[in-house]
């Protein structure tokens, strides 16, 4: 016994990277913007004071083959109270977008995205984007999602189609220079429905979410709204997607995620499994069409689809609310599409002890790995936050289960498959036989499968 216990702990892997800012301090809400690309990471952290009251910070880091290492603080272009630079995070290679949704345009606090690219070693300012009909309070900049040559940028509480109603603009770059392209209006536009809280874009295709519009007599059961782009460069509503079962205050379009004709649409307050647990509506495009389904979570949830992350066949959703080992702390569910369907590999949790931390509010996926912002970890104080990278796909053998670590439930599926057992996934060998040889490879993996 004494020699299995060495070898369980002389085999456990490295540990998912838990990154805090090196200046962190209390209410900064670092992690509360995630985005990477390559061995790109940039955090925001709207709370920060240093520059005045909220006005934001966003920190990027530079993986040495090793580990993260911070590598540059982002302070907004004017230093000026209730700016919350750092709202929103988007990258794509060497290119990134911060949301500045308190930025000051004369008198009238408007937001703004300002763009920036990595040179000569650091990240330096490229664009300074702002609305082309900007409004006080609009809070502009507050989601952004890259394309290639294209951004759209979420206006929450913009008025164009009514008070607060929300829009998302669409910006092109032509001959390097990032110009508007569209305004993109939900039809509906109902007051106070906060269209642009999340936004995605993927090639001739747009989503809005209007996660507190109604839908008929049903208050703030929310839709999200879909644009396509014809040849000419027009953008038109190709469709209004709401949930087949409708419910006050379930907020439909709260969070979304856009890959390719496939789109994810989360509901923060369903009721599916239990009250507010939450679910993700997907829907895959067929011919103009949007034909949907559910899924919920698969256990207790707890604000499950926060947040969504969808690419290929990996699609991740944070609950922010999940009890996990304490109060609120959050938990992340990682699915894999296998076979025509969405299958559950499990789930990371944040650190032990992490009350109220919200991991999971954010999410990111770069490569085979995901980022994860955790804005109200008390790590550096309360609500300093912080940021996880966890690994998205297992390299190991032994990970029998496919959820990126090697641990008790491998072990089991070797014991419960022991004996002849011809091409069953606990036959790691792959001799036919599951037997002491598969059991030891367990062992020698134990922990994080990187």
């Amino acid at each position: 016994m004494l020699h299995l216990a060495a070898m369980l702990a002389a085999s456990a892997s490295t540990q998912p990277a838990h990154i805090v800012a090196g200046d962190s301090a209390t209410n900064d809400l670092f992690g509360g913007a995630v985005a990477a690309a390559g061995t790109h990471l940039i955090a925001g952290a709207p709370g920060h004071g240093v520059f005045g009251y909220l006005a934001g910070a966003a920190y990027a880091f530079e993986h040495d083959g090793a580990a993260w290492q911070q590598v540059q603080k982002f302070d907004p272009p004017v230093h000026e109270p209730y700016g919350e630079f750092g709202t929103a995070v988007a990258m794509q290679g060497d290119e990134a977008a911060i949301g500045w949704i308190g930025a000051m345009e004369g008198d009238d606090r408007i937001g703004k995205v300002v763009l920036y690219e990595w040179a000569g070693g650091q990240w330096v300012q490229a664009h300074l984007l702002t609305d082309p009909a900007p409004e006080q309070g609009d809070r502009f900049g507050t989601s952004i999602d890259f394309d290639g040559d294209q951004l759209i940028v979420g206006c929450q509480l913009d008025d164009e189609a009514a008070l607060n109603a929300g829009s998302g603009v669409v910006y092109r770059r032509i001959d390097g220079e990032w110009t508007f392209e569209a305004r993109l209006v939900p039809a509906q536009g109902d007051e106070f429905t906060w269209a642009g809280r999340d936004v995605a874009i993927d090639g001739d295709i747009a989503a809005i979410g209007a996660y507190r519009e109604w839908n008929g007599d049903i208050q703030a059961a929310g839709a999200a709204y879909v644009f396509a782009r014809d040849a000419g460069g027009t953008w038109t509503q190709e469709a209004r997607l709401t949930a087949a079962d409708p419910y006050p205050g379930n907020y439909f379009g709260y969070s979304l995620s856009l890959d390719g004709e496939r789109l994810a649409v989360g509901s923060i307050l369903n009721d599916a499994p239990i009250e507010d647990s939450g679910a993700v509506y997907m829907f895959d495009r067929s011919g103009g069409d949007w034909p949907q389904y559910k899924l919920s979570p698969p256990d207790v949830g707890g604000e499950f689809s926060y947040a969504i992350a969808m690419r290929g066949v990996d699609l991740l959703v944070g609950s922010v609310y999940h009890a996990g080992p304490g109060f609120a702390t959050g938990a992340v569910y990682r699915f894999e599409w296998v076979a025509d369907q969405w299958v559950w590999r499990g789930k990371w949790l944040p650190l032990a002890g992490t009350d109220d931390c919200f991991f999971g509010s954010c999410i990111a996926i770069n490569g085979a790995q995901a980022v994860v912002g955790a804005p109200r970890e008390d790590t550096a104080g309360p609500w300093s936050g912080a940021v996880y990278v966890e690994q998205l796909h297992s390299d190991c053998p032994a990970d029998i289960t496919g959820d990126v670590q090697v641990g008790v439930n491998d072990l089991l599926a070797v014991v419960d498959s022991w004996g002849p057992c011809d091409g069953c996934p606990a036959d790691i060998d792959g001799t036919g036989h599951v037997g002491a040889d598969d059991l030891l490879t367990v062992i020698a993996d134990w922990g994080w499968c990187h």
